[in-house]
């Protein structure tokens, strides 16, 4: 939450931005495609243990994309 309050100030937009308003704004700002704007902040399937690790791994990595993109 702090990293999407932070991100979506930081790009002009309203600190408590979600869903598809996030999601757009910070893919036209960053050029990040929106399913990966998605999967960083609310995460992909859930399939097994493992998945959920490499998921999470997965969406820290799209984080700090995110932040270092602009």
């Amino acid at each position: 939450n702090a990293v999407r309050h932070r991100l979506a100030a930081r790009l002009g937009g309203e600190s408590d931005l979600e869903g598809e308003t996030l999601e757009r704004l910070l893919s036209d700002e960053t050029g990040i495609r929106k399913s990966r704007v998605h999967e960083a902040f609310y995460g992909g399937n859930d399939a097994s243990t493992s998945d959920d690790k490499r998921s999470f791994i997965e969406s820290m990595q799209e984080l700090q994309r995110l932040w270092r993109s602009r």
